[in-house]
Order: C-alpha cells, then sequence, then structure tokens
C-alpha cells in the first residue's frame, strides 16, 4: 500500500517537474547552546518558511523568541530529517519546514495571545474553532515538544521546486480548510489544509482510529523506570501526542489524493523514527533516547551568510 502511494506520487510530480532543488550556501555557524544545529549546516537543500518570524501566522504579528527565520534542532533530529529528505528526493519531493525549535517565550506567547480579550489574531486559521477554545482543544498548549528541539512542523514540496509565492500583507485569503487555490500561496503539495489549521480537518489520516496494534506501538506510557522529571524537564514526548490515543468520530473531509499525500509523509517521517499527533498532519516530534530534555528559551539568532 504505501509503496503503491509512493509509485503514484512519484510519477505524478516526476511529469510535472523536472529540476532538483538547489543548495543555499553554507551559513557561518553562530554559537548555540551544546546539542544544537541549524539546520541549513546539516542539509541545506531543506526550504525553510519559518512563520513565526512573520506576521503570516496565527497571531497576525512575528513571535517572541524569533529573531531569525531560521530552523534550529537537536542534532540527532537534524541528521534524522536529512536522510528523510534523501529518501524523498528519488521520489521527486522535498521538505519544507515552517517551525522547529520554539523559545518557551514563544510558547507563553501563544498562551497569553489565547487568554487575551484584546487579542484576535488572523481568523483564516481557525475559522470553525472559536479562539478562546484553543487552549481546551490542545492546539495551543502550555508546554510543547518544540521548545526541547525536538519537534518539526513540515510539509512536502515537488521537485523540482517552484517559485517561492510571495504572501500578500494586505491580501483576503481564503480559510485554511478551503481549496489550495483559496488559501494563502504556498508552493507545497496539496494536503487539504494549511500548515497551522486548527480544525478537524488538519487531522492526520495515519492515527485516526488507528487498529489496536498500532496504538500499543504509537501510545505508550511513560517509562516508570526514568521516574517522574525533574522540575522545569520534560520527557521527549510531546504533551499533544497523548491526543493520538483519544477517539476522534468526525469524518475527515479531504480528496483522496490530499489522503495519500498525508500518509506518505506518515510513512518516510516515522521510517525515520518521528512521531506523529492525531490533529495535525505537519507536527512530528523526533523519538530522543537518552537523557531527559529541558525546554529551551534561548532566542532564534540570525545566521551570518
Amino acid at each position: 500500500m504505501a509503496r503503491a502511494i509512493w509509485l503514484c506520487i512519484g510519477i505524478t510530480i516526476g511529469i510535472l517537474f523536472g529540476l532538483d532543488v538547489k543548495a543555499a550556501p553554507p551559513s557561518k555557524r553562530v554559537p548555540l547552546p551544546a546539542g544544537f544545529v541549524f539546520l541549513r549546516d546539516v542539509d541545506s537543500t531543506i526550504v525553510q518558511d519559518i512563520r513565526y518570524a512573520t506576521s503570516f501566522n496565527f497571531t497576525g504579528a512575528p513571535v517572541p523568541g524569533y529573531n531569525a527565520p531560521e530552523c534550529v534542532l537537536l542534532r540527532e533530529a537534524a541528521n534524522a530529517l536529512k536522510q528523510v529528505q534523501d529518501d524523498l528526493r528519488l521520489r521527486n519531493l522535498a521538505l519544507k519546514v515552517y517551525d522547529c525549535y520554539r523559545p518557551k517565550s514563544a510558547v507563553r506567547a501563544f498562551v497569553k495571545w489565547v487568554k487575551s480579550s484584546n487579542s484576535t489574531g488572523v481568523q483564516r486559521f481557525f475559522p470553525r474553532t472559536p479562539r478562546a477554545d484553543l487552549l481546551k482543544l490542545g492546539y495551543i498548549a502550555t508546554s510543547s515538544g518544540h521548545s526541547l528541539g525536538t519537534a518539526v512542523d513540515l510539509t512536502l514540496i515537488p521537485l523540482p521546486r517552484a517559485p517561492a509565492m510571495p504572501l500578500q500583507s494586505a491580501a483576503s485569503y481564503g480559510p485554511c480548510n478551503a481549496s489550495k487555490a483559496e488559501r494563502e500561496p504556498d508552493e507545497s503539495v496539496d494536503m487539504g489544509t494549511s500548515f497551522d489549521c486548527f480544525d478537524l480537518d488538519s487531522r492526520n489520516p495515519a492515527l485516526i482510529d488507528p487498529p489496536a496494534s498500532r496504538l500499543e506501538t504509537e501510545v505508550t506510557p511513560k517509562d516508570a523506570a526514568q521516574g517522574p522529571p525533574a522540575k522545569d524537564e520534560v520527557s521527549p514526548k510531546d504533551a499533544k501526542d497523548e491526543w493520538i490515543a483519544k477517539p476522534t468520530s468526525p469524518k475527515l473531509e479531504i480528496g483522496d489524493e490530499q489522503r495519500k499525500l498525508r500518509l506518505a509523509l506518515f510513512e518516510v517521517m516515522t521510517a525515520h523514527n518521528f512521531k506523529g499527533i492525531s490533529p495535525e498532519w505537519w507536527h512530528y516530534s523526533y523519538v530522543h533516547k537518552g537523557r531527559r530534555l529541558k525546554p529551551q528559551d534561548f532566542a532564534i539568532p540570525e545566521v551570518a551568510r
């Protein structure tokens, strides 16, 4: 089944496109905390579109802690992402990342944004979900695996890479669950919704009501032998991952091709030790083994080129 999905996608994209991603020039290394790296220093062919460093996100403004539109990750997560990219290239596909490491200050800013009566944000990111419910429903979390440097939000783009589509700040784009032509422009494949679409149609079809065998492997209790985490430390498990085990009854209203693409992304990511979550097709966390990780709060620095 998975092989057929990849064959169909590779043939379709190979017919439509014929060039390859050109590597960006390597960056000068800027000091980061131990274990963290700039993704472009590991694989410069992975496209970066870090939305929280811009106003093109659900808050409508750049987010605190994002001093530059750069993907920062733990080295082992970045290395695994490079392996994913290598696999995808054989299928005329590539990765595009929207978010990687997220400072705790950004997480706090998201929570404050939800709770503030004066903040409205950009409603096209949550067209059918009340802003006040984003915390209750888990779309916004008080803690995040992104702060560990192990989580990444990403999608697929066809090769050769199409020219980036500029976003117009004053443009009136359609809601995130509208057709691709109505949504804000993105050179990625059509996944059925845009990134950060806080909507039921953003769910990962691979993790909606999975069979018991998958639940046994994808949803596991925390290792009791490790004991409780120390203060300000969390296990390498994003709190949102717990949603995988919850039943989801509404039908996923996306097309067959969008479903295949989401499943294809799930297949290649899980093959390289990443774990998805049921509510968001774009969110994956690297399964880090070893020491418990501490959420970080350093700002993302600029990269000299």
